[in-house]
């Protein structure tokens, strides 16, 4: 955390140096006043495209954590579960409640409970735990 703060601050500090900069060459040299505003403008806006570029980075780091599922198993067992079925139903196997499936997931909550009342139809339960035993007794999880 101290890393990601120190970075930020000094590309601060050096964005408020270019811009005394800047000034200095506008003051002295009688630079047009469209130089300076150009100069300043494209500095937030490259110190902008950074930043996002940096955080994206992360996220893409984060969307593919997650371990895809194996539909050949649902398909040779008849039950036909979407892909998307069946890293819900690993996700619950793992004990995830719908919220922190729908963060792994990058979708909303509704959809995680739209997906598990899917399962718990083609599985033929109407609870978790059920489907979990019904789950593990196919060899699904």
């Amino acid at each position: 955390m101290k890393k990601v703060w120190l970075i930020y601050g000094l590309v601060m500090g050096l964005m408020v140096f270019l811009i005394k900069i800047s000034e200095y060459l506008f003051w002295m040299k009688y630079q047009s006043l469209g130089y300076y505003m150009a100069f300043t403008a494209l500095l937030f806006l490259v110190t902008g495209w950074w930043l996002s570029k940096k955080h994206n980075r992360i996220d893409d780091e984060k969307r593919t954590n997650h371990q895809p599922a194996d539909i050949n198993q649902a398909e040779t067992i008849g039950l036909k579960l979407s892909k998307r079925e069946m890293e819900v139903l690993q996700l619950l196997g793992q004990g995830m409640s719908n919220q922190e499936i729908a963060g792994q997931l990058f979708v909303s909550e509704n959809t995680v409970k739209t997906h598990t009342n899917r399962i718990f139809e083609k599985l033929g339960t109407k609870s978790r735990a059920q489907a979990m035993i019904k789950a593990k007794e196919m060899g699904m999880i």
